[in-house]
């Protein structure tokens, strides 16, 4: 025997997992759909038929989502915009600008010998490529409920790899000018470039699936 409530809760659950979270949009919801469920019943419908039909009427999960999204914040598209631009910045200008640098005549690059510059150029090659794929490889991150967090771990570890980095390895070697920036561009900067790429990765794919 068909159960309504039951068949709400599902209902409910279905909106949840599609990412209409806040309680305030979810109730309105589900008291449209309860007020169209009536209208439906008092025209002679089965409970099963009526909920079928409410929920045609009020939109399956991405059509509500979509809906809901088209009324969002503003300041989350804004804040979305300054980031594609900021990360994009970081990983376009900044290692051209570094490889320029390297390349040119400038007084920190003098003393840097044919195979260091070439070092340099290829670790912020790598940089902007970890970034940028970070940024076009967004349809593999995954979405849920804690899309933002899941790249926690990676950044501590990164960090933590910096620390020792900084701290226990640079001391202890005898690096001239050339080595030490050579060795800060692959150990340090590079890194940074896969930390980019994840975090503009998983705010594409947060975005694109807010916009479904």
């Amino acid at each position: 025997m068909f159960d309504l409530e039951k068949a709400i809760v599902q209902w409910r659950q279905q909106m949840l997992a599609a990412g209409i979270k806040m309680p305030v949009p979810l109730e309105e919801l589900e008291s449209h759909l309860r007020d169209e469920i009536d209208q439906q019943s008092k025209a002679g419908r089965s409970h099963a038929d009526a909920f079928e039909a409410a929920v045609r009427i009020t939109g399956g999960a991405p059509a509500v989502l979509g809906e809901f999204n088209k009324l969002a914040d503003p300041k989350e598209e804004r804040r979305w915009r300054f980031l594609e631009i900021g990360f994009g910045f970081i990983a376009s200008v900044v290692p051209l600008w570094f490889c320029f640098q390297m390349l040119s005549e400038a007084r920190y690059a003098a003393d840097l010998t044919r195979g260091q510059k070439l070092s340099g150029v290829l670790a912020m090659f790598t940089f902007a490529a970890l970034a940028w794929g970070g940024r076009l490889s967004y349809k593999w991150f995954p979405i849920d409920h804690v899309k933002r967090t899941k790249i926690s771990p990676f950044i501590v570890f990164v960090t933590l790899w910096w620390i020792i980095f900084m701290n226990f390895i640079v001391p202890r070697l005898d690096f001239t000018m050339g080595q030490l920036l050579t060795a800060i561009l692959w150990a340090f900067i590079m890194p940074a470039g896969a930390v980019i790429g994840c975090s503009w990765g998983m705010e594409a794919a947060t975005q694109k699936q807010n916009v479904r």
